[in-house]
């Protein structure tokens, strides 16, 4: 999805899953409640980011990816 979004010339945001804190210690837990943090997360710049491989990099780890589950 990450790449289809970015052909689109979308600017796409992945937040680290295991950074983000501050949602799994929210009481309140909703889709609403966890964007609206995500998105202050966002606004704020304190939004932790997964690294996303671009180029030749992505394409041999899709490979090695790919060859690691045979069919």
């Amino acid at each position: 999805m990450y790449s289809r979004l970015r052909g689109m010339g979308l600017n796409v945001m992945v937040a680290h899953p295991r950074k983000t804190r501050l949602i799994a210690e929210n009481r309140l837990k909703s889709d609403r409640s966890d964007s609206k943090c995500l998105a202050e997360l966002a606004r704020l710049g304190a939004l932790p980011m997964s690294y996303i491989p671009e180029g030749e990099i992505a394409r041999v780890r899709e490979l090695v990816r790919r060859r690691a589950y045979p069919l």
